[in-house]
């Protein structure tokens, strides 16, 4: 099985990557994988999303410790809801006791709890972003509007997440990709080169091509092949995490 991520600060953003990825063992044949998308219109967009994603790895220990404690392991549908719900209730602590504004809390959040034994996993998406599986790709769009959960802080958590209708379920699958909707914004490095693949060719080569999967740089590599060789760039921020298991 080979896990790949990576996070990339887009053309148009000068100084900080406000996208963040995370993967973690959250059982022993599970994990957790996530990527997050700060708001750019938000207030210091990269500390929303990496302040999430650290509580993710947090959740993910703590679940991971457990299962192997308690002898038994939630369902994929139990063990979602519980992140998303511990997630949702440590923003709300950290909102109080820091004296956060919402804006300082908005990011998107494509979050996955994956049976790597079963083949197997759980999706919900808050925002926008790209799921993709080997014969499924799901583009989760907003009108550049995302209904971030920092918005919502100020509900119960029963009350909001009854109302989320972007919850996805994958199964037999081999390759399992989640993305930032930074995937959709390749360009020309500069106005004088012509690019020489198309959006879908880029998501392919990122996210479906099994060359050099062994590389431990493997998204280093290819997205500087598609700067030099093709003249390719982000212009938004980029996190990516993808999951390749043996082909059968």
């Amino acid at each position: 099985m080979y896990i790949h991520q990576i996070t990339c600060r887009g053309k148009q953003h000068e100084h900080y990557c406000e996208d963040y990825t995370i993967y973690n063992r959250i059982g022993q044949n599970r994990l957790l994988l996530a990527v997050l998308d700060g708001c750019t219109n938000g207030s210091q967009s990269w500390f929303a999303s990496a302040l999430t994603g650290k509580i993710l790895r947090k959740i993910a220990y703590q679940h991971f410790y457990l299962e192997y404690a308690q002898k038994m392991s939630l369902s994929l549908n139990m063990l979602l809801e519980a992140v998303v719900k511990e997630v949702f209730q440590k923003l709300q602590q950290f909102k109080s006791q820091l004296l956060l504004e919402k804006y300082d809390l908005l990011s998107t959040l494509l979050l996955a709890i994956v049976d790597h034994t079963e083949q197997q996993t759980k999706v919900i998406a808050i925002g926008d972003g790209l799921l993709l599986t080997d014969n499924e790709q799901i583009v989760i769009e907003q009108n550049n509007q995302p209904d971030y959960l920092g918005y919502h802080l100020e509900e119960s958590f029963e009350s909001w997440f009854s109302k989320q209708n972007q919850l996805f379920s994958f199964s037999g699958f081999e390759n399992f990709c989640l993305s930032t909707d930074g995937i959709f914004s390749f360009g020309n490095i500069s106005p004088g080169l012509t690019a020489n693949k198309t959006d879908d060719e880029v998501i392919y080569y990122l996210l479906k091509d099994k060359s050099d999967l062994e590389n431990e740089r493997y998204f280093h590599k290819k997205l500087r092949i598609l700067s030099q060789q093709f003249c390719l760039t982000a212009n938004d921020d980029l996190g990516i995490i993808r999951l390749q298991m043996p082909t059968t």
